[in-house]
């Protein structure tokens, strides 16, 4: 399993936009490529900075690489477009290795 993980630091005055949008809009069209199992939205609280992490979990690095061919360019487009420079990102590719659970 591949996790892509998109991490977004916002200005305050989109905060509430964008938070309805990741949740509603951009999160589910990602997700309607089909190449991910599924999405993971946090918080990171270990600063004042709003940030916040989306974790894409896809089968295998062939579904990642064709969705960074086919989708990811224009899904950054439609976000930059809407928020510009007010929501930064960037992305980080890791390899699932195991679960331990309590």
């Amino acid at each position: 399993m591949i996790i892509y993980n998109v991490t977004v630091t916002l200005n305050e005055n989109i905060h509430s936009r964008w938070a309805e949008w990741i949740r509603h809009e951009h999160i589910p069209e990602v997700l309607s490529t089909r190449l991910f199992k599924k999405a993971v939205l946090s918080r990171i609280i270990s600063d004042k900075e709003l940030t916040y992490a989306i974790a894409y979990y896809a089968e295998n690095s062939s579904k990642l690489e064709s969705y960074k061919k086919n989708y990811s360019n224009q899904l950054r487009q439609k976000s930059f477009e809407k928020f510009g420079d007010s929501a930064l990102s960037f992305r980080t590719e890791l390899e699932f290795i195991d679960e331990f659970v309590i």
